[in-house]
């Protein structure tokens, strides 16, 4: 009887037992459990009934492993349960301690702004084409060269003497027959050979120029396209220069440049994770005074948890938190460490002292408990001039108490989230923001938008998104044309879920709209500090844009989805390209 070998249990053949005159007098078979390093001899007279033994003697080992396994699982189960508890104690007092030193954080780490690092300078990439037998660089996408087509690797036929006999040798006609026509079927084979080894060459060499063809196409494409992309680098990289002379050289006419260095600065501030930066500011350039609207953090999206044990006997994890009141404690500490460190960043940056104070209104929005409605309110507000802040000694005091020396305003505590007065207010008008034109109550069902001008063209999208947004108590408005970094129009969306500022460009195109409008489309949103952003265009998309928009917080509208949103508000129009090409080509008279 032989057993087939199982893990982790081995058995071997039977063997029989004999007698010292050679007679079988029973029969033994040997077993081993691996997992319980356990190895038994079974034997019996009877082969049926060693067989019955060997099943016994398997069931018990079963048995037995079985519990073993389930005993090691449950060590196993407990070890993991410890380990991850002592993990994530360590990761709960890493994020308490990282609230405690949001001020501290910031101290050794340089402010000022970095420009190179606003600069790119990465080689274009794409992903690589499927050309048939061209290859590819698979981290840069740019063809490298072809596979030359297969060439015959059939060898020549040979030549094989005849087979003469003995009448062969002595006729020598008959010989020379035999060897006329070995050579002429060598000689008619290897023609045949030659004739499709020239064929097989002739089809790889048009292989070859084909291929040839198409990767000296491939590469004057990737050359082209690497030059627009290097073109357009070079471009973003010359306005980092020109912003960074503008902020350099400010010669205190314009608060554009020190606000944008200032949104700069505080945009790469780097926070907890629980923690999104939002926050408006403005610049006055006759007090040299930069007013930082800041949205401070929920209470209740603040990291609480103290430490986690696991529970042996439920198989499960317990979480231990802070207090109420070192919740509240923490949070206002928190709020504290925040003002101060936005200050701290805003002077340490500012090479070329252009602010003299800042002031810094800390907003929360909450649900009034009177109203039941949800609102937003001041709970702090604090003037910093750069005399007094810059001798201080941050990294010495406490939060609260320096707060309270610069003349910082707020409740005796922040955790009620009462209002105050905002000791200076920003005032909200966008500088960028522009009268709004109407446009759409001119449309027809005979406009053709792909041929309407670009500034009307703005304005109709700003119009059509107003009406979208207007219903639901948002606000939209069009930018001026400027360096503002494509901006056409800025919506506000106030409900507190699914609202939030939403960054919208126009392309008025009759060509498709390429990867690098939509690539520079997802830097404004971030430069804006923007929760979406909407590009709209006449004509459609290519597989990159909408490749590199996928996952993003990016939405694209080309040009039917556009009169389908006309038509959902009540308008008619239409879009026909190749009309507005033809006038395009047209010269101007």
């Amino acid at each position: 009887m032989a057993r087939k070998r199982q893990d982790p249990v081995r058995v071997s053949e039977v063997t029989a037992r004999l007698t010292s005159t050679g007679r079988v007098s029973g029969f033994q078979i040997e077993v081993w459990h691996d997992g319980l390093n356990e190895h038994r001899v079974l034997s019996d007279r009877d082969r049926g009934v060693l067989e019955n033994k060997l099943s016994a003697h398997l069931a018990r080992w079963a048995e037995k492993y079985a519990k073993r396994l389930a005993r090691e699982e449950r060590e196993a189960r407990r070890e993991a349960g410890k380990a991850a508890a002592e993990t994530e104690t360590a990761e709960a007092e890493e994020a308490l301690e990282a609230c405690r030193n949001i001020l501290g954080h910031t101290l050794g780490i340089d402010d000022r702004v970095d420009w190179e690092s606003l600069k790119s300078h990465a080689p274009m990439t794409r992903k690589p084409k499927q050309t048939a037998g061209i290859e590819y660089d698979q981290e840069t996408g740019k063809p490298r060269g072809f596979r030359p087509a297969d060439r015959p690797t059939h060898p020549a036929p040979t030549y094989t003497p005849p087979q003469l006999n003995i009448f062969d040798r002595i006729f020598s006609s008959k010989r020379k027959g035999k060897e006329a026509a070995a050579r002429t079927a060598f000689e008619r084979a290897l023609k045949k050979w030659q004739d499709a080894s020239d064929k097989a060459s002739d089809k790889a060499d048009r292989a070859d120029a084909e291929r040839q063809k198409i990767f000296d196409s491939e590469q004057q494409d990737w050359e082209t396209e690497e030059a627009n992309y290097k073109n357009r680098q070079d471009a973003a990289n010359a306005e980092v220069d020109a912003f960074r002379h503008s902020y350099e050289q400010w010669d205190g006419g314009n608060s554009r440049p020190i606000e944008e260095h200032a949104e700069l600065v505080l945009n790469d501030s780097e926070y907890p994770d629980w923690m999104n930066i939002d926050f408006d500011l403005g610049f006055n350039v006759d007090t040299k005074t930069i007013v930082v609207e800041y949205r401070l953090p929920q209470k209740d999206s603040m990291p609480t948890v103290k430490s986690v044990t696991y529970v042996q006997s439920r198989d499960e994890r317990k979480e231990t938190h802070i207090s109420d009141r070192e919740k509240d404690t923490l949070y206002e500490d928190v709020l504290h460490q925040i003002a101060l460190r936005t200050i701290h960043e805003l002077y340490e940056a500012d090479d070329i002292a252009a602010l003299d104070a800042i002031v810094f209104n800390g907003w929360v929005e909450s649900i009034d408990p009177a109203t039941g409605q949800r609102g937003k309110s001041c709970i702090m507000s604090v003037q910093a001039r750069r005399e007094e802040f810059l001798a201080l000694n941050l990294a010495e005091i406490e939060p609260r108490a320096c707060y309270r020396s610069l003349k910082g305003v707020s409740a005796a505590k922040l955790a009620t989230l009462t209002p105050v007065q905002p000791i200076l207010q920003l005032d909200t008008g966008d500088r960028r923001f522009v009268e709004s034109r109407d446009i759409v109550r001119d449309l027809s069902a005979e406009s053709n938008l792909a041929t309407m001008d670009w500034e009307s063209f703005e304005h109709l999208v700003r119009e059509i998104f107003e009406q979208e947004f207007v219903s639901k108590g948002g606000e939209v408005k069009v930018t001026q044309a400027s360096r503002d970094g494509g901006v056409d129009a800025i919506a506000f969306d106030p409900d507190p879920i699914r609202g939030g500022k939403y960054v919208i460009q126009a392309k008025r195109y009759t060509n498709t709209v390429g990867v690098a409008a939509v690539r520079d489309l997802y830097g404004t949103v971030m430069h804006e500090g923007a929760d979406r952003g909407i590009l709209v265009t006449t004509s459609d998309y290519g597989a990159d844009s909408v490749g590199f928009a996928k996952d993003k917080p990016l939405t694209l509208i080309n040009g039917a989805q556009l009169l389908s949103l006309l038509e959902k508000h009540g308008h008619r129009a239409r879009i026909d390209l190749k009309e507005a090409r033809t006038l395009q080509a047209k010269p101007n008279p």
